[in-house]
């Protein structure tokens, strides 16, 4: 071999046992895995109450474990949100304790429109209202009576309110605790307001009918300018409804049961008697507003059955509501009657058929209406 061959071939040699020695020292070594660890979540205790009767805010969050002296400050901050004299029997209260047994927030559920939220932020509480979600929809609500009023609106799937409502609207035209028969029928145009799959509110009554004895009565709620909103009936006329007033009693009496009273303009007094349970806010010295809810129907005190027992006095004298006229809704100006004629033709004849508007249906009607439905 000559001596260029055997160089070429001392060559050759020594890149294959460089290439042998390269792969064998090179590891390629795989990405090792990093351990997360996630933060350390705390157990937390929720203890749960709810507000009795006769039974004071202070009670309620002792009952959840709150000492004495721990709760003062809790209570501090939550006045800055919600009187705690005006609460509802049934509301409902949340402490949460850490695992030294500290509270660490308390929630206050009075009613669906919101929920009062104290929490520990250092050394402060800091309170805030926290808006409840809840679903809007119009419903024409239809029903036939025939033991009561209150009934029929219960066979209609609405709750006892809607039947106050209605019984507020037309007070002053038929005495709902005697003159009621059965085979009346009554129509209610109402927004329903809906939260967790439950019906747990009602806007004001939008338009309303009631058929009693052969007789129908209309109500169309309705505002025109520098005016609050009022009811009327199909022909413009006012409805009277009761007017807005100071709440004087609220409490037990006797065979009354549970009863609200009202102090009105003129020396009237309204009373409502045998309610099974106080309306929010209502306390006396509170002033009450046309058409707030003042107590829920019931049977406390010498009642046979639940039912609305509503009682009127001017200067001390028991007065017949029928006889007191429609005077608080004030008259609808001339130059709203053609406004006003056009919004009854146009919710009136939905009365006719029950059931849920379609939403195309009810952003129409929210165009046109002269007052916003939920108030």
């Amino acid at each position: 071999m000559r001596s260029a061959d055997r160089l070429l071939a001392g060559l050759a040699v020594l890149v294959l046992v460089l290439a042998r020695w390269s792969t064998a020292t090179i590891e390629v070594r795989a990405p090792q895995p990093r351990l997360m660890v996630p933060p350390l979540t705390l157990p937390t205790v929720v203890r749960h109450g709810v507000l009795a009767s006769g039974e004071t805010l202070a009670t309620l969050v002792g009952r959840l474990g709150l000492s004495p002296s721990e709760m003062l400050p809790w209570l501090a901050a939550v006045r800055t949100q919600i009187d705690p004299r005006a609460l509802p029997v049934g509301l409902v209260a949340e402490a949460v304790f850490d695992v030294h047994g500290a509270v660490n927030a308390l929630r206050l559920t009075p009613d669906w429109r919101s929920t009062v939220v104290v929490e520990r932020s250092g050394a402060t509480l800091v309170g805030r209202r926290e808006e409840r979600p809840v679903e809007r929809e119009v419903v024409v609500v239809r029903g036939t009576v025939q033991s009561s009023l209150f009934d029929a609106i219960a066979a209609a799937g609405e709750g006892d309110t809607l039947a106050v409502a209605l019984a507020d609207l037309f007070q002053w035209d038929i005495d709902f605790h005697r003159e009621v028969r059965s085979g009346d029928t009554f129509a209610i145009l109402v927004e329903r307001i809906r939260s967790a799959g439950r019906t747990v509110g009602y806007g004001p009554v939008i338009a309303a009918s009631y058929d009693n004895r052969g007789k129908r009565f209309t109500a169309v709620r309705y505002a025109f300018a520098g005016g609050r909103p009022s009811y009327y009936d199909e022909r413009g006329r006012p409805v009277m409804v009761t007017a807005d007033g100071v709440v004087t009693f609220r409490g037990w009496r006797g065979g009354g049961g549970n009863t609200v009273e009202v102090r009105h303009a003129g020396g009237y007094v309204t009373a409502y008697l045998h309610l099974s349970r106080f309306g929010p806010g209502v306390h006396p010295g509170a002033r009450v507003e046309q058409g707030q809810v003042v107590g829920y129907v019931g049977a406390t005190g010498l009642a046979t059955g639940p039912h609305l027992d509503y009682r009127i006095t001017q200067n001390g004298t028991h007065l017949n509501p029928l006889s007191i006229g429609r005077d608080p809704a004030p008259p609808l100006p001339s130059q709203e009657e053609a406004r006003f004629t056009a919004w009854a033709q146009q919710v009136l004849p939905l009365l006719q058929a029950p059931g849920l508007l379609p939403a195309g249906r009810v952003a129409a009607l929210q165009a046109a209406a002269p007052a916003p439905f939920h108030g």
